[in-house]
């Protein structure tokens, strides 16, 4: 999974700017769900949401392809351009400072850094290079079936959830209410120090009193993780590296199912 993670830590970094881009210019919501950003396959970009500009709505952009940051109009027209390639994120904010009237928005507070940190990676103060194919083509696979998994698992729960990426820790999830009892997440994740490498991950989170966790779905894909400051169900992608897209489904619909299933059974 090495090229898989360096390719998403790139991605996170650059997806910054992204959230930057909602921050400043939509309102705020107290759970800050204004700053997050989805993938979007059938464009091969990653998107943030929808702005209303001097230039109309508009929507920020990074494409997958050639790294590059546009800003679409409500025509999917570009109208403006930013590369990433060979510049640093300090490079990358100015020209977007400088540039952002184009698309009809006032650059004022929007380099201004975000309430949340990330990783300092290695690469963080370098100049930005192409992904790999193989593994960007990885990437997008992955984050396809958390897309689907997420949309299934709200299908099959009959919840309202948006299905985004979270730019402090660049997970693609979803969070929603299980009929006033609960709070359940669900989810794909960078690696961590807990998991050791990506992972799908489902969580809950009773609106009173504490869950006992006994007589826990097993599987010898997944397994769950009861520390101190979270304590849920993951299952980490090297588990679905050599399976075929049915075995790979099959594996992620037992396991959304039925830990859900265990955590809708709980009394607290």
């Amino acid at each position: 999974m090495q090229h898989y993670n360096q390719a998403d830590r790139q991605l996170h970094l650059l997806s910054q700017v992204i959230g930057k881009a909602n921050r400043t210019f939509l309102e705020e919501k107290s759970d800050n769900s204004h700053t997050t950003l989805y993938f979007d396959p059938w464009s091969d970009k990653i998107v943030g949401r929808w702005i209303e500009s001097g230039s109309g709505h508009v929507l920020f952009a990074l494409d997958l392809t050639t790294l590059a940051f546009e800003v679409l109009d409500a025509s999917r027209r570009k109208i403006l351009t930013v590369s990433s390639l060979e510049k640093t994120m300090e490079e990358i904010e100015i020209e977007f400072e400088d540039r952002l009237p184009e698309a009809g928005l006032d650059p004022k507070g929007f380099r201004a850094p975000m309430k949340h940190e990330i990783p300092d990676y290695s690469f963080s103060k370098e100049s930005f290079q192409s992904i790999h194919p193989q593994a960007l083509e990885k990437w997008k696979y992955f984050r396809i079936l958390g897309n689907q998994t997420c949309n299934g698992l709200l299908g099959y729960v009959q919840a309202k959830s948006e299905v985004r990426i979270w730019p402090e820790h660049f997970d693609t999830g979803i969070y929603f209410k299980y009929h006033g009892v609960m709070g359940i997440g669900f989810g794909l994740a960078m690696e961590d120090r807990m998991a050791g490498a990506p992972y799908f991950y489902l969580a809950a989170y009773p609106k009173t009193g504490s869950l006992v966790f006994e007589n826990l779905p097993e599987s010898p894909a997944w397994k769950w993780e009861l520390g101190e400051h979270w304590k849920g169900a993951i299952l980490p992608l090297p588990q679905l590296q050599k399976l075929s897209d049915t075995q790979t489904q099959a594996i992620l619909r037992d396991f959304a199912t039925r830990c859900f299933e265990w955590y809708a059974k709980q009394k607290t």
